[in-house]
């Protein structure tokens, strides 16, 4: 096991393709699909909610794509429900699997000034 982090690159893909692999259960698809759908999906409500949904997941590699796509979003210029995004990653900061990311994209969230 890599004990590094090591960036990937994010693949374009079709909008049907990433919704329906953010549905699975295999951990490295779904995060991949996560990731892809904060850069390719314009429907932000509906990324902003899978990344929600998937912070609740009970895998690690999932929930971890779902903090740091929801600090994602605000780059990207795309939350719609800053309040219950803000209360999901200040929750999300008590998982020591995640905490780590939960509170880099909570610190962005909150230095971009939307409210």
């Amino acid at each position: 096991m890599k004990n590094r982090l090591e960036y990937t690159r994010v693949e374009p893909d079709t909008e049907a393709r990433i919704r329906e692999r953010i549905q699975g259960d295999d951990p490295e698809i779904v995060a991949e699909a996560l990731y892809s759908a904060v850069r390719f999906i314009e429907d932000r409500r509906f990324v902003q909610n899978a990344c929600l949904d998937k912070l609740e997941s009970p895998q690690i590699k999932i929930r971890w794509a779902a903090a740091t796509c929801l600090g994602d979003l605000v780059y990207f210029g795309g939350v719609s429900d800053i309040d219950r995004v803000i209360t999901a990653l200040e929750l999300a900061i008590s998982d020591p699997s995640i905490a780590g990311p939960a509170s880099l994209s909570l610190s962005m969230v909150k230095q971009s000034g939307i409210r």
